[in-house]
């Protein structure tokens, strides 16, 4: 019994551990073929060789479109044809869906279309900008840093419109740099000048309305010097307003009209100086002199430019500006009381300033750039001012002290000319004396000869 129950111990351990065995190696394989039956989540990407392009297959490339069914296997698919969009138009209608805007007015005039290159003249006329305005010194600056290369110095000044061009000729270049400086100055100017309109063919309307109203108030601490042309002046480019010790005030307005070709400017001011001391009588006795403008008594006294004292105060209503001007083919005519400076520098002008009270003329300016052919090519764009101003009812300075001193030469003049006349008399009773006591002797000489002869 024993033996049998040891044998059978024996022989059941194995069995046991074989059927253990084969239920493990059963159950790996069902989940091996499980898993090879699923899907990859993320499969690697599969490296495809792309053989290169060649002439021949160019031709034979096969274009799918990108949205919507696919081509056939034997098709060859071509893109459509590009086609030109239509030219941009200005309108002037409101836009709606069917006709929006495609274009805006351009900024300068339009070019003719017989003459490329070539602006088209503007038919509308603006004022003139004062040669005091703010407008001048922010062009200049502009002018410094290498824009408004159609800039004019020394023909001042410009009109309203004129102005507007020379800013929009350098435009794009101010915006496409990097000077926020020019960048500022440029949107300043261009919205001082807003009501001029955008260009040519933008319906600017009429302008009008009160334009500034402004006051000055300056109080003068210690003497100054009013007389530029002797000694010197404190106060210069102000158009010759009074200037003294103490309180001193200018209030003024200037109002401004434009429709179409016509313009209307008009400026005035009420100007108040006190009363000052003025040049001493040896001071003012000592500069005629100079001046050759003697004696310093009437007819020669007052003189305009010795400012002997005592001086009256003076509250005077002034029209700084009044001009009326037609703008026709580039140019503009205008007559009245209008500014003039002409020269490149700021300190004064070279031939006419604002340092003295403006006068009343009537003028021709050429304000937009003129181009000569071939000329041109040569000396650049030309611009030309003409203007009659009659001075002899309101003599200047410089005239005044020119009658004078022509006066004195003339007094000289003629007591050279006495003085020579003179001369000549004596000189040609001597040559007659002379001729007379020589025709005498001859006469004698030829009388003692003929009685010689007749002896012989």
């Amino acid at each position: 019994m024993d033996r049998m129950l040891e044998v059978r111990v024996r022989t059941g351990i194995p069995l046991w551990l074989i059927g253990i065995a084969g239920l493990g190696l059963g159950m790996a394989t069902g989940q091996a073929q499980t898993q090879a039956t699923q899907p990859t989540a993320n499969p690697a990407p599969a490296t495809q060789t792309v053989p290169a392009p060649t002439p021949e297959s160019q031709d034979k490339t096969n274009s799918a479109p990108a949205y919507g069914g696919q081509a056939s296997p034997g098709a060859t698919q071509t893109m459509p044809a590009p086609q030109q969009a239509p030219a941009r138009a200005v309108t002037t209608a409101p836009p709606t869906p069917q006709t929006p805007y495609t274009a805006m007015p351009a900024y300068a005039p339009d070019e003719t279309p017989e003459k490329p290159g070539r602006a088209r003249s503007d038919p509308l006329g603006s004022a003139y900008i004062p040669v005091d305005n703010w407008v001048y010194p922010a062009m200049m600056r502009l002018y410094s840093m290498g824009y408004l290369d159609t800039m004019f110095l020394s023909v001042r000044p410009y009109t309203r419109r004129s102005a507007l061009h020379i800013l929009q000729q350098s435009e794009d270049a101010i915006l496409t740099g990097d000077e926020q400086q020019a960048q500022d100055i440029l949107a300043a100017l261009l919205n001082e000048l807003s009501d001029e309109g955008i260009g040519s063919k933008a319906p600017r309307g009429m302008v009008y309305g009160l334009l500034s109203v402004y006051t000055r108030v300056q109080g003068v601490a210690g003497p100054i010097l009013q007389d530029s042309y002797h000694l010197g002046q404190t106060f210069f480019n102000d158009y010759g307003r009074p200037h003294e010790t103490g309180f001193n005030n200018i209030t003024g307005f200037s109002t401004l009209e434009e429709r179409g070709p016509f313009s209307l400017y008009v400026r005035g001011e009420y100007q108040h100086a006190p009363g000052g001391p003025g040049y001493s009588q040896a001071l003012s006795t000592q500069l005629s002199t100079i001046d050759q403008i003697v004696p310093f008594a009437p007819p020669n006294y007052p003189q305009a430019t010795i400012p002997m004292g005592p001086i009256a105060a003076q509250n005077p209503f002034r029209l700084v500006e009044a001009t009326l001007s037609y703008h026709i083919l580039g140019h503009e005519i205008s007559g009245g009381k209008s500014d003039a400076w002409l020269g490149p520098a700021m300190g004064g002008g070279m031939a006419w300033s604002n340092n003295a009270e403006n006068i009343y003329s009537f003028r021709i300016n050429r304000i937009e750039p003129l181009h000569i052919r071939w000329l041109s090519k040569v000396v650049g764009p030309l611009r030309y001012a003409f203007f009659y101003e009659e001075l002899v009812p309101r003599r200047t300075t410089m005239l005044q002290i020119a009658d004078r001193i022509g006066a004195v030469n003339e007094r000289g003049l003629g007591r050279a000319e006495d003085e020579l006349a003179n001369s000549s008399d004596r000189l040609r009773r001597s040559l007659m004396l002379t001729f007379g006591i020589a025709l005498a002797g001859g006469l004698v000489l030829e009388r003692g000869r003929s009685k010689w002869l007749f002896a012989l």
